[in-house]
């Protein structure tokens, strides 16, 4: 309520208006699935792998024990959740256990995926995230258990599901497991805090703030063209060290040698610099992560194991681009790049490797290109990369790598 009171008083000094929240929690537009509660149903477009006359909805699964997973096929961590998942229906095949995979994307990507990659169980087809937006999963891997009765059971994570626990529901015997946070869920008055802040925040001319984090996403994101605070605002909640040090200074984590014993905790950081200084935004990371984690970063020459891109030979030759405008986006497996020198997709499969990639491609100027394969499925990557007229091979070259190490006398900003 302090908080609340603080930045009500800063807001009527800058002259703010304050607004009421738009929604409240009693018109169940922010309400959230609580175990215990009499499950959301569910209402999907499509069923993949499912008999002809299978329904997925509570009164056609009255009964069952529902397994719910929400996933997508970019998402890392839901490839092995999967692969629990494939267990588990292996185990209770013939059993009334019904476990139904969700995803918001379209059904031809599913498709793609599942002939990569075989899966046990219904695939639920929600790309009008009809059932997303009623079990709100906000960090997927998301699993939550439905008993026989229609209750929920448990909000958890998928390795949380063991064989036993749904042996305990069938039986009808109570289950306790971890509650999985749902990242960023708020009350009323949090709401009313973060929309003033968002306000004082528009008019911030300089801010740096680093500080431990309970949150499980794990997202960072420099601010761009989208953004009031384009080219000069960095924010992260749950960034891990390294990853943050991989921000920082622009580098893969495959180049960060960590000899200083860096935590596993993750941290929430917000900096915003005045306009004009948006050079100095990384720079200013840095020595924001240096002097907070007590280390130095210094870059050496290592002979290193890497993947070193090349051409295939006998390739077609790669065409420059002739497009007006540069683009480059990617989710997880799918790339787009025109307009782009070869650094990028040199930058793109070094995300996925253990080990540096250098590039021995020998191709200067801009090009287009484009490819998109299964997580997981290293194959499947291969023959994308492959596709482009690229192939990856086992070297060992010198690499500058940042050398992370405890600093021998306090960081000074």
């Amino acid at each position: 309520m302090h908080r609340l009171l603080s930045l009500m008083l800063a807001l009527a000094l800058e002259g703010a208006l304050l607004a009421a929240p738009a929604h409240s929690i009693e018109d169940g537009s922010n309400q959230l699935p609580r175990v215990g509660d009499r499950a959301p149903e569910i209402s999907l477009k499509k069923l993949l792998q499912a008999p002809a006359d299978a329904a997925a909805n509570l009164e056609a699964l009255r009964g069952r024990v529902i397994i719910l997973e929400f996933w997508a096929t970019w998402c890392g961590p839901c490839a092995s959740s999967m692969n629990h998942l494939n267990r588990l229906a292996e185990r209770f095949r013939g059993r009334p256990v019904s476990i139904i995979a969700i995803s918001s994307e379209e059904e031809t990507d599913l498709l793609k995926y599942l002939r990569r990659r075989p899966a046990q169980m219904w695939i639920g087809v929600d790309d009008d995230e009809t059932t997303f937006k009623r079990y709100q999963p906000r960090v997927i891997p998301h699993t939550v258990l439905i008993d026989p009765k229609g209750k929920i059971a448990a909000i958890t994570y998928p390795e949380k599901v063991t064989e036993q626990i749904v042996e305990d529901l069938l039986a009808g015997r109570a289950v306790s497991l971890p509650v999985k946070q749902y990242g960023y869920e708020k009350g009323l008055d949090e709401k009313a805090l973060d929309q003033m802040q968002e306000r004082l925040d528009s008019s911030t001319i300089y801010k740096t703030i680093i500080r431990p984090s309970a949150s499980e996403s794990g997202w960072s994101r420099f601010h761009l063209q989208d953004s009031a605070f384009a080219g000069r605002r960095f924010e992260a909640d749950g960034i891990r060290p390294l990853s943050l040090l991989s921000a920082a200074f622009d580098a893969p984590v495959n180049r960060l040698i960590d000899e200083a014993g860096l935590p596993v905790a993750g941290y929430r950081v917000d900096v915003i610099l005045p306009e004009g200084k948006e050079y100095l935004l990384r720079p200013t990371i840095q020595q924001l992560a240096l002097t907070s984690l007590g280390i130095t970063v210094e870059r050496e020459a290592r002979m290193m194991d890497v993947k070193a891109l090349r051409r295939i030979e006998g390739a077609a030759p790669l065409e420059p681009s002739s497009a007006d405008k540069p683009l480059y986006t990617f989710r997880g497996p799918k790339l787009t790049a025109i307009r782009q020198p070869i650094a990028k997709l040199v930058d793109y499969v070094g995300n996925g490797s253990t080990s540096p990639v250098v590039d021995e491609t020998g191709l200067a100027g801009e090009y287009d290109f484009s490819m998109e394969w299964v997580l997981g499925d290293k194959s499947s990557f291969n023959e994308a990369l492959n596709k482009l007229g690229f192939e990856l091979t086992n070297e060992r070259r010198p690499v500058e790598v940042l050398v992370i190490k405890r600093a021998s006398k306090p960081v000074s900003l």
